[in-house]
């Protein structure tokens, strides 16, 4: 075994090369979250001085507010390898940035976190679900409880990708229920998930446990900007 072996036994996600971690130290020092003008609901990017809340929250949401870590166009190819290269492992790069998620304070006073779900038929093609990885690693950093037996995904959907957000609306329509009630009656919960695009699952997601006595909040990998969906 070579030394770059023993001591950078990944592979970076992003360039390729020999990394301690998820990525080497210079990929790792290029990739930021975002830190320009966000949302006070969604925190998606914002154009313009004078905006306080995007379009879409205007006209009226479901969760109490949401945050997402990096711009989902920054983040593109580790976001593909962790739902398309059998690369679990990528949520560990959340630990890395364990300072600036804490100063979000999305997760004060949060009692349990729920990954958005996937139906059971694609859990068997894929092997996991993303959103219940990134879900335990914050639980991990956190110490937050992760619950998959309350949000269930009953009716296996399309993908999302290419729709326009009628579409994903429509597309969603009698896709999830929610069980197990009594455990999420007056708590506060974040909904985790990989990347926040027009926010119709979230959205969804966050009616339906509104509608149990739930306060939702959310939390994603990344965000996309308006400008890259239908």
């Amino acid at each position: 075994m070579s030394f770059f072996d023993t001591f950078f036994p990944y592979t970076c996600v992003l360039c390729g090369g020999h990394a301690r971690k998820i990525l080497c130290d210079e990929c790792l020092s290029a990739v930021k979250p975002y830190s320009g003008k966000r949302c006070l609901k969604c925190s998606r990017p914002l154009p313009g001085e004078d905006n306080v809340f995007c379009t879409q929250c205007l006209k009226g949401v479901a969760f109490e507010k949401g945050f997402s870590l990096f711009l989902y166009e920054e983040i593109r190819e580790i976001v593909y390898s962790l739902k398309y290269r059998n690369m679990p492992h990528v949520v560990h790069l959340l630990s890395s940035f364990s300072k600036e998620i804490r100063e979000s304070k999305i997760f004060n006073g949060v009692s349990f976190l729920i990954p958005v779900p996937m139906h059971s038929k694609r859990i068997r093609k894929r092997g996991y679900n993303q959103a219940g990885l990134i879900a335990r690693e914050l639980s991990s950093i956190f110490h937050i409880p992760v619950i998959y037996d309350v949000l269930i995904k009953q009716k296996d959907t399309p993908p999302q990708a290419g729709l326009n957000y009628k579409q994903r609306l429509d597309n969603l329509k009698g896709a999830f229920s929610v069980k197990n009630t009594e455990k999420i009656e007056g708590k506060t919960v974040v909904l985790v998930d990989d990347v926040y695009t027009t926010g119709t699952t979230i959205n969804q997601c966050a009616l339906l446990l509104r509608r149990k006595g739930a306060y939702p909040r959310f939390f994603t990998l990344s965000i996309a900007s308006p400008s890259i969906f239908p």
